[in-house]
């Protein structure tokens, strides 16, 4: 898998997110195991979605699933900076009222 997920700590609950690397099917599992154990750590989180040099359905079903995730346990995960080429494809496939970016 070539995606990654960087935490860097803003305060004490407010992480800064990095995604790193295509969000496509094939690497689906890993980016779901990813992302639990993401919501696990964190309570406030900005996911910046500039790093993500590939997305596809699946990809942004597993955004609209940790933000539906995040809201449901209480915590506040916004997404930020998502590059002309993610845009394009957010709003496309009609996610962009979902993910709010």
């Amino acid at each position: 898998m070539n995606f990654c997920v960087r935490l860097n700590v803003v305060d004490g609950n407010q992480v800064k997110v990095l995604l790193d690397g295509p969000m496509i099917v094939r690497d689906s599992v890993e980016i779901k195991t990813e992302f639990a154990a993401l919501l696990q750590k964190c309570h406030q989180a900005e996911i910046h979605l500039d790093g993500i040099t590939r997305i596809d359905i699946a990809g942004l079903q597993l955004l609209t699933a940790l933000r539906q995730s995040a809201t449901t346990a209480g915590k506040s995960f916004t997404f930020a900076n998502s590059s002309a080429q993610v845009q394009t494809i957010i709003s496309l496939a009609g996610f962009t009222k979902l993910l709010m970016c």
